[in-house]
């Protein structure tokens, strides 16, 4: 298979999000480096916190202990504090290490608070899990062999719903509101679908707050919001999805200061794209290559 034939559901996302961005993640694979030198610390968009968490829940969900669970957030932190290390590694302590400190101890909380919901809600009940971490990956129609892929959190049979339900799980600041034809979840639904010949009827958020639960801290932490799906409504999916395809492939052969890579500012660029400062420098002709050089780096391929 032709690697550039290959998009990842997030890429998708990505490119729809912000065509510039896209070019600089994913077309160039950069990533930026910390202004202290190489050292690797925690995202401040709260991604490392949710990866940490996880990689708790995908323990729970496989049957294991709390105590297997906390051990895995724990060495998410300590295997990605340690890529592109300049010197020792520090103690993972609140003194020696504070920051990722920080990260492990909410990422904790937030997976035995997700254990206890599960337990006081009765939520799984009549779930029967199918598969954790599923790797998928289709052939999208219309594109000339492009194929998508990614990775589904959870897949169990609902006896509520009556069939197959594709779960995410997601770390939110605050809980968000889940459209009916979420692109990301029709994604991976469709990818279950297309990958196995099993339909599902649902799919949902399982949205963990990034937030510890002390005294000031107010419940609800954890929620989740369904969506239905039927056969019409993924067959309409996969025709976007070929759409888009098509569009991040012709993209693939530009370079950023192509007018097709064009720029999509919003609020959110302060803490969606690392990429914010460079952005201008494109349009106003600057030499942002060398500043690309002395900020950031190919992303390795384990991050």
């Amino acid at each position: 298979m032709n690697r550039n034939q290959r998009i990842r559901q997030s890429e998708f996302t990505k490119f729809q999000r912000c065509p510039r961005s896209w070019y600089f993640t994913y077309n160039r694979n950069l990533v930026e480096l910390e202004k202290t030198g190489q050292r690797r610390e925690p995202s401040t968009n709260g991604s490392d916190v949710g990866s940490a968490a996880h990689a708790g829940l995908e323990v729970l969900h496989t049957g294991g202990s709390l105590t297997e669970a906390l051990s895995a957030v724990t060495a998410y932190c300590e295997t990605t504090r340690a890529i592109r290390l300049v010197g020792p590694l520090p103690e993972l302590s609140k003194v020696d290490d504070p920051l990722w400190y920080k990260a492990d101890q909410l990422a904790r909380t937030m997976v035995e608070g997700y254990q206890e919901w599960l337990e006081d809600t009765g939520f799984d009940a009549g779930f029967k899990t199918l598969a954790v971490e599923h790797a998928w990956e289709a052939e999208i129609p219309g594109t000339q062999g492009a194929v998508a892929y990614g990775k589904i959190d959870l897949v169990g049979h609902d006896a509520v719903r009556g069939g197959t339900v594709v779960d995410d799980n997601k770390s939110v600041k605050t809980f968000e509101t889940v459209h009916p034809i979420n692109f990301q979840l029709l994604t991976y639904a469709w990818g279950w679908w297309r990958s196995t010949g099993d339909l599902p009827v649902g799919a949902g958020h399982r949205q963990l707050r990034r937030v510890g639960r002390g005294g000031n801290s107010k419940p609800p932490f954890y929620d989740y919001v369904p969506i239905h799906l039927d056969e019409e409504t993924l067959l309409k999916h996969e025709q976007i999805l070929s759409v888009r395809a098509l569009d991040i492939l012709e993209a693939r052969g530009h370079t950023a200061v192509s007018p097709r890579l064009y720029s999509n500012p919003n609020r959110d660029c302060s803490w969606d794209c690392d990429f914010k400062s460079i952005c201008p420098m494109v349009d106003q002709g600057d030499d942002f290559e060398s500043v690309l050089e002395l900020n950031f780096t190919v992303k390795s391929d384990n991050e």
